[in-house]
């Protein structure tokens, strides 16, 4: 796994400018979604609630957008599926944790957390998103997922903090 190269404070003047990809970043580099559900919560351990929220979220916004539900459950990054339908009930997008929460009860109502079970399961059930797709895709449209994120993140600025070097993470 990467890791940044350079000391980051992630407090609250930092979370006021930036996006809420730059302000998950630290978990980007430090949280494995490749290597099985065991490791994915043991990485997660050093950060906040609010911040694995927000980091599935984000996950699941850009692999959706990306290539539909499918791709989004294909791929490593459908590990984070049950942290993201809690993200947006929590940020208030309940419409989008709606789409989630039917596209799981479409993979048999709780998706395996392993990448090669979820695929077995997408072959076998051979899941139709593209109803799932289209809804999301015109909330996109219409708003901004990105924009709700950062108002919901700016609003609550210290559950965000972090201060982080070259890798290693410690809640602020």
């Amino acid at each position: 796994m990467n890791t940044p190269l350079a000391p980051t404070e992630i407090d609250a003047k930092f979370i006021a400018t930036r996006t809420p990809w730059e302000v998950i970043e630290p978990l980007w580099w430090n949280v494995s979604v490749y290597d099985g559900p065991v490791q994915y919560e043991r990485d997660l351990q050093r950060y906040s609630n609010s911040q694995r929220h927000l980091f599935a979220c984000m996950c699941y916004i850009g692999e959706v957008n990306n290539g539909g539900h499918d791709q989004f459950y294909a791929n490593n990054v459908g590990i984070v599926w049950k942290d993201a339908l809690a993200g947006f009930r929590v940020f208030g997008e309940h419409d989008v944790a709606e789409i989630l929460a039917e596209s799981a009860q479409r993979m048999g109502g709780h998706p395996s957390l392993d990448r090669g079970e979820r695929f077995e399961t997408l072959l076998r059930a051979r899941p139709d998103f593209r109803d799932l797709d289209e809804r999301f895709y015109r909330i996109e449209s219409n708003r901004s997922l990105q924009e709700s994120l950062t108002r919901s993140m700016r609003s609550n600025p210290s559950a965000f903090t972090l201060s982080t070097y070259l890798g290693t993470s410690r809640r602020a």
